[in-house]
């Protein structure tokens, strides 16, 4: 059974609240620990494009994305990406290029709380406008260093959510600040992490109260904006863009 904690969950016509997730139900143990604004815990995993989905987080996914009206209004996608407990556990790490998932999980409840996701800059329609930003702004920076040549192979995409009680309590802000810090860690070829946010999302106004948290180390840059969205990208340290040599290719 679950134990209801922390917030009543809802069920409704083919929506049932999972099971809780413990490290035995995910075959690995936490990578890391954070806690939100009100100081609750929250044990981190992680998982790779050659990782299988656990079926129970692959519930808890699903169910998050079909009980919460902040996803419905925000991330309309996440209905078709989330809808299908089977497809995620075995298409979600494999798709666009293989996503790198970082997963919070309360600590006492066993309940699924936070979630972020990157995955490479792939050259198609989906991602363009991602890649032209974050092309445009570090080509930008470089043109007075030395050559470059930086393409959608040298970025990479982030996308976070909070859930539950944990909305606007800042753990997507923290989740997404580990996540982009360990991509850095395993993808040296990476030079930028790019995401795209809505007026409205969970994080954007944490993002402008907290600039300086969201990535420890990597600068953060506003990149582009407009109306109802602004993009920003966490760049690595000014030094590894001057040592490379490169040339710009559009």
């Amino acid at each position: 059974m679950v134990n209801v904690e922390r917030e009543p969950l809802i069920e409704g016509p083919g929506v049932s609240v999972p099971e809780p997730i413990f490290s035995s139900d995910l075959d690995v143990e936490p990578c890391h620990q954070l806690s939100d604004g009100t100081m609750s815990q929250y044990d981190i995993y992680q998982f790779g494009p050659k990782d299988d989905m656990p079926a129970v987080l692959a519930d808890w996914l699903r169910y998050r994305t079909l009980t919460q009206n902040h996803v419905a209004a925000e991330h309309e996608r996440d209905i078709d990406r989330f809808g299908d407990a089977e497809q995620i556990r075995t298409r979600f790490l494999g798709d666009q290029g293989g996503r790198d998932l970082t997963v919070a999980v309360d600590n006492k409840s066993g309940r699924l709380y936070g979630v972020a996701w990157l995955h490479g800059l792939q050259n198609t329609a989906t991602d363009f406008l991602l890649v032209n930003a974050g092309v445009e702004y570090l080509k930008e920076q470089a043109k007075d260093k030395a050559e470059i040549v930086i393409t959608h192979k040298s970025l990479a995409t982030i996308a976070a959510r909070e859930y539950g009680v944990a909305v606007r309590r800042q753990l997507a802000l923290e989740l997404n600040a580990f996540a982009t810090h360990r991509y850095f860690e395993d993808n040296p070829d990476c030079l930028g992490v790019v995401g795209r946010f809505g007026g409205n999302d969970t994080m954007i106004q944490e993002l402008h109260d907290r600039n300086e948290q969201l990535t420890g180390e990597h600068a953060l840059k506003t990149i582009a904006k407009g109306a109802g969205y602004i993009m920003l990208m966490a760049t690595r340290q000014e030094k590894r863009i001057e040592t490379q040599q490169f040339s710009y290719q559009s």
